[in-house]
């Protein structure tokens, strides 16, 4: 649990980095999809991000990111896999929304898609984060 917490912040940081000098103002959906593809060239894939999970894609979506992850176990092998992913997009919105390393996302209202799939490639969870969700 505490390993897909750090998976999902080491990720954002990333982009964050790439971004930061962008963050003055709201981008265009163009603009948005533009500077996250610049950073997807940047990428090799698969990228270990713990012991158990490589991430395997990204992708650039309307107004977005893609983020493609891929479990190095079987689904029947998570146990209360519901439970943790809820956690896993809860950890992830509160990092959106109050995070500052997540601000030219929050900025400019991107929305960040979260995929998983398991070591057989079946899908385990599909979730979605917006700064729209953020209580602010």
């Amino acid at each position: 649990y505490l390993q897909m917490r750090e998976l999902l912040f080491k990720s954002s940081l990333l982009i964050f980095l790439i971004f930061y000098a962008k963050i003055s103002y709201s981008l265009s959906n163009q603009e948005v999809r533009n500077s996250i593809q610049d950073w997807i060239k940047t990428q090799e894939y698969p990228q270990d991000m713990d012991e158990i999970t490589l991430m395997i894609d990204t992708n650039v979506t309307t107004r977005g990111i893609l983020y493609s992850y891929q479990l190095k176990l079987n689904q029947d092998d998570l146990e209360d896999f519901r439970q943790v992913f809820q956690s896993i997009k809860s950890s992830a919105l509160d990092a959106l929304c109050n995070n500052p390393a997540m601000l030219w996302y929050k900025k400019n209202k991107v929305e960040m898609t979260y995929e998983y799939y398991d070591e057989d490639e079946n899908i385990i969870t599909i979730f979605k984060i917006h700064s729209s969700l953020c209580l602010d």
